[in-house]
């Protein structure tokens, strides 16, 4: 999920990816912007991108119990296959309950605590995995055999600026 950070008073502007292993980085690059450059969290305004969402990103309960503890208790949602459907299937290795997962939530609940202001905060509504104009990795890589998965897969940079207003 991309998130993009910009402070108009002092000019801090960042760029962070916050996938289910980064999420909580939008809080240090805020922390960053705070203790690198001044700037106050109140005037620090959010950009969501397009991220996959929970009506497609089912999850075990392993990583949703993780998300439960250390984020917030609804980004987590049963996953009920009698009405859901059974896509989801494939990614339950382990055979046990399964959940959905909400980045958006678990990364607001950062914002929040890092004190971005809810009316500076913005959320793009596409989800990667139904909009096939946006590269998903879940969707690109349903039924490629584990091995396989990661060959195409790409690091995405973190990073946070200053500029000069």
């Amino acid at each position: 999920m991309p998130v993009f950070l910009y402070d108009q008073t002092t000019g801090v502007f960042g760029v962070v990816h916050s996938g289910w292993k980064g999420t909580g980085i939008i809080g240090e690059a805020v922390r960053m912007a705070e203790e690198r450059y001044g700037a106050d969290p109140r005037n620090i305004c959010i950009a969501i991108g397009p991220h996959i969402r929970s009506c497609c990103y089912v999850v075990n309960s392993g990583r949703a119990e993780y998300f439960r503890r250390n984020f917030c208790g609804d980004c987590v949602t049963p996953y009920e296959p009698e009405r859901d459907g059974g896509e989801a299937q494939n990614w339950n290795r382990d055979g046990g309950t399964l959940y959905r997962l909400s980045l958006e939530k678990a990364n607001l609940a950062v914002l929040d605590k890092a004190g971005i202001l809810d009316e500076n905060i913005t959320v793009a509504d596409d989800c990667t995995s139904c909009c096939g104009i946006f590269g998903s990795f879940r969707r690109e890589t349903s039924g490629v055999p584990e091995a396989d998965k990661w060959l195409g897969f790409t690091v995405q940079a973190a990073f946070c600026g200053y500029m000069p207003l």
